[in-house]
């Protein structure tokens, strides 16, 4: 004979409620802490099929997981959208490294592996101090064409510089700005300053001769030698010249100094000396300036020309030649 227990709720020996039912077929009082061991089967805690693909949602079913594809995936790559759902790209020409972003361009030259690069730099070391800049290359993985660089000292002052590489890892700065004082300085622009102190030079009868100059105070871009100033690029230039010249007669004729360059000439020419030179001093200084055009390459020297044979003195503050780019 079968039997039956009915019972609306079921305590434990503390007196504590462990089950009840509504009457109804239905459990409405088991609390989930109360279950200390075993498992639920998972077709009791959601629809849909349960498997180690599947989650379970918060609607109470299974679902897929949907899983997240980074294409081209490597180190230091920024991770941007590719316009499908799920799917990311790493990008190989945009690289950040925590300190430097890179953006590489396609090839600019057709048929050679020359590209373009940006980098967006963020350094602290001896050469730069705390800087931080953008340099642009044409070279993959080779120092930078050209850079732009703000960088701060140790007293929080502030210079922005701008530069390049001379085809190797040296790197040149050609002009900064002083953010305190607002100078600029061109550290490489063409500018040079020589001076005449090796013994005095001969000037002979109805001759031109080009003056020696034996002492560099400054040749920027080492553009002046051999007593020839060389334009390393075309552009105006400015140039100025002084020779002195010692035992100048009243007889002497025609005397002149001139500024020579590839395509011209340009003459200070003094046409009798008898009304400008007397017998206690017999000792005249030429000078000439000019503002000219040269293309690059040309060249520019001082020459001194005499009816009759001179001396050019020696004197170093005396006879002097300089000039430097003006734009």
């Amino acid at each position: 004979m079968a039997s039956e227990i009915k019972v609306n709720t079921i305590k434990d020996l503390g007196g504590n409620t462990v089950l009840t039912s509504n009457g109804s077929g239905t459990i409405t009082g088991l609390p989930a802490s109360a279950i200390s061991s075993g498992t639920v089967a998972t077709a009791r805690l959601g629809s849909g099929t349960a498997s180690s693909s599947t989650f379970l949602a918060g609607d109470s079913s299974y679902k897929t997981v949907s899983g997240t594809t980074i294409n081209n995936n490597a180190d230091n790559r920024v991770i941007t959208g590719s316009g499908t759902a799920n799917t990311l790209e790493g990008e190989a020409n945009l690289t950040f490294d925590g300190n430097e972003m890179t953006v590489q361009g396609t090839p600019v030259v057709v048929g050679t592996n020359s590209s373009s690069v940006l980098d967006l730099k963020n350094t602290n070391s001896s050469a730069d101090g705390r800087a931080v800049g953008i340099a642009f290359s044409t070279n993959t993985g080779g120092s930078a064409n050209a850079h732009i660089t703000a960088v701060q000292d140790a007293n929080a002052k502030g210079t922005l510089n701008f530069g390049g590489y001379d085809g190797t890892s040296t790197r040149n700065i050609v002009m900064s700005v002083n953010a305190g004082t607002g100078a600029v300085t061109k550290p490489l622009q063409p500018a040079f300053f020589a001076r005449k102190t090796d013994s005095g030079q001969s000037v002979g009868a109805s001759s031109e001769v080009t003056i020696t100059f034996n002492s560099e105070i400054f040749d920027n871009n080492a553009d002046f030698a051999s007593n020839t100033f060389t334009a390393p690029v075309s552009g105006r230039y400015f140039f100025s010249g002084q020779v002195r010249v010692n035992d100048v007669g009243t007889g002497d004729g025609i005397r002149q100094i001139s500024i020579k360059t590839s395509n011209n000439s340009f003459k200070n020419k003094l046409v009798d000396m008898a009304d400008i030179v007397n017998a206690t001093m017999p000792i005249f200084t030429h000078s000439v300036n000019v503002f000219c055009d040269m293309d690059a390459n040309d060249t520019a020297v001082i020459a001194v020309y005499a009816d009759t044979a001179r001396v050019v003195d020696n004197e170093a503050d005396v006879t002097w030649f300089c000039g430097h780019l003006v734009c």
